[in-house]
């Protein structure tokens, strides 16, 4: 599931589509992307994908229970 989400959430960030991710481009090795990866509940998975900012040590990532 890690690698699925990572993948959709690239291809978001890129604009590429999901088809061309899950063909041919290796998301877990790329430089310029920072991924964080979250379990929200029992079986269900989340990544989020940002580009990296020189200089900047911490990202903050929020998630909201809208219940």
């Amino acid at each position: 599931f890690r690698l699925w989400t990572r993948k959709e959430a690239y291809s978001k960030l890129t604009g590429l589509g999901l088809e061309e991710i899950m063909k041919k481009t290796p998301v877990l090795e790329r430089e310029n992307v920072i991924f964080s990866d979250f379990r929200l509940d029992n079986g269900m998975y989340c990544s989020c994908c940002m580009l990296k900012e020189e200089n900047r040590q911490k990202y903050d990532i929020q998630i909201f229970d809208r219940k």
